[in-house]
């Protein structure tokens, strides 16, 4: 799991995939989402372009409680790609009180722990045997998919994680660019690591 809260009180507004296709999902994508308009259309775009055929993988978004337009973007979005499987998925807000940490309730504005609880609600509605993350900040490379996809060949993998790369040009964002950039050399130096982020995650 990952993330803390009871999944006994989520719920979720969902309907199962055709089960009659001959090609085998290989990997069911889990999209946590919240206030999520601003971005959404352009990280669903990106899942789009995967080199990966679409008939292998499914995309969950799971909707943590939005007050903005994001589960009508989604909604639109599905309609306009009827080749890739998606599904929506949504926390029930009622029950949503209820989720504690350390015995304090989880409001709406503590979206991270609602976030969590996201994509833990995902994995539980997952139909293939590999679970990718990524988040609606992100726009996933076209081979983003083929590329984690393919560290579970070997079978000692257990977890594997993408690389992040930013889009913005201010000093800052460069900063933590390059920050980033270096963790991932070092972490090519190693046959193992011990972190993975979930805005490229697979399991």
């Amino acid at each position: 799991m990952i993330g803390g809260g009871s999944l006994e009180s989520l719920a979720a507004n969902d309907m199962m995939l055709d089960q009659s296709s001959s090609v085998p999902l290989r990997c069911s994508i889990v999209l946590p989402v919240q206030n999520s308009a601003a971005t959404i259309t352009r990280c669903l775009d990106g899942l789009a372009r995967q080199t990966t055929p679409a008939a292998g993988w499914e995309v969950l978004v799971v909707d943590a409680g939005s007050r903005d337009a994001t589960p009508q973007l989604v909604e639109r979005w599905r309609q306009a790609h009827p080749a890739v499987a998606l599904r929506c998925l949504r926390l029930s807000d009622l029950r949503l009180s209820d989720l504690s940490l350390s015995g304090t309730a989880v409001p709406q504005r503590h979206s991270f722990n609602r976030l969590a609880a996201a994509r833990n609600f995902g994995v539980q509605h997952a139909q293939a045997p590999l679970v990718l993350f990524t988040e609606a900040e992100c726009v996933p490379d076209g081979g983003w998919v083929t590329a984690l996809l393919a560290a579970f060949e070997d079978p000692r993998v257990m977890g594997a994680r993408g690389a992040f790369r930013t889009e913005q040009k201010s000093l800052v964002p460069r900063f933590v660019q390059a920050e980033y950039e270096d963790r991932y050399d070092r972490a090519l130096h190693h046959d193992q690591i011990d972190f993975i982020d979930n805005y490229s995650a697979a399991y």
